[in-house]
């Protein structure tokens, strides 16, 4: 069975406690604490803080602009993922790769070896 949440919504915020309230006029959402209210996110905005949830979120776009740090496993879906914006870009990986990378696009492959400070540069032609 889903739970429904309704939000009152309107330009002069509720102070009933602990009712979810979407103003409006500022574009936020609020609740109330009794006397006054709390904004909890400003929309179309940046909002700072912390925001803890437990549970399964479902969005269909998300952005981030800072760090991203996950404990679990990650499974990606779709057709293109992307790894760094620019050539300058680095990326590390600390654990073991368990299966194989193979390039889509082009009919090289070259490893970068870096044994101490000796780097040997591999390029291997594939059929």
């Amino acid at each position: 069975m889903a739970a429904i949440l309704l939000l009152r919504r309107g330009s002069s915020p509720s102070t009933t406690q602990a009712e979810p309230y979407f103003n409006t006029e500022k574009n936020t959402l609020q609740i109330g604490t009794g006397t006054s209210t709390i904004t909890l996110a400003r929309m179309d905005s940046i909002n700072t803080g912390s925001f803890y949830i437990s549970g399964d979120i479902t969005a269909s776009n998300l952005s981030l602009g800072g760090n991203l740090s996950v404990a679990g496993n990650i499974t990606f879906g779709g057709s293109l993922i992307t790894l760094g914006d620019s050539d300058t870009d680095n990326i590390v990986i600390s654990g073991e790769l368990s299966s194989s990378l193979i390039p889509n696009n082009d009919t090289r492959l070259i490893l970068v070896l870096q044994l101490i400070d000796i780097k040997i540069y591999i390029q291997f032609l594939l059929q």
